[in-house]
């Protein structure tokens, strides 16, 4: 299952939830699928499974972590977010409802491939932390 964000450089990234990228975020940031499915880990956890799930392209693309992190930036972090959601959504439709109860939290001003409102500003993002 795939699903895009743009991030504040304006490159497009494609999110895929697939086996080997769960099977390293169960053993790397020690959550069940149980866990994964219900949407329930801390944000950051959720910013490494973004890692996880664009890792690939970012090698073909000879994007490092730290260069694709400030590619993202704070306010594209959320659109990242809500692509990450998502993606667990499809590859776990039962989650599907949980996703987009969890999207209409504090991302839901984001923006991603199936959405077009504009994103948060950094102040706001900031001010939410």
């Amino acid at each position: 299952m795939v699903t895009k964000f743009t991030d504040e450089q304006g490159n497009e990234w494609c999110v895929k939830i697939t086996v080997p990228v769960i099977r390293r975020v169960c053993e790397e940031l020690d959550l069940t699928i149980g866990k994964i499915q219900r949407l329930e880990f801390p944000p950051t956890a959720a910013v490494d499974i973004i890692w996880f799930a664009v890792q690939e392209q970012a090698g073909e693309r000879n994007v490092s972590r730290a260069a694709f992190e400030d590619a993202v930036g704070l306010v594209g972090i959320s659109r990242a977010i809500q692509a990450v959601m998502q993606a667990i959504g499809q590859a776990f439709p039962e989650a599907g409802a949980a996703a987009r109860r969890a999207m209409r939290g504090p991302f839901e001003s984001g923006r991603t491939e199936t959405s077009s409102s504009s994103p948060p500003s950094q102040e706001s993002v900031l001010a939410k932390s």
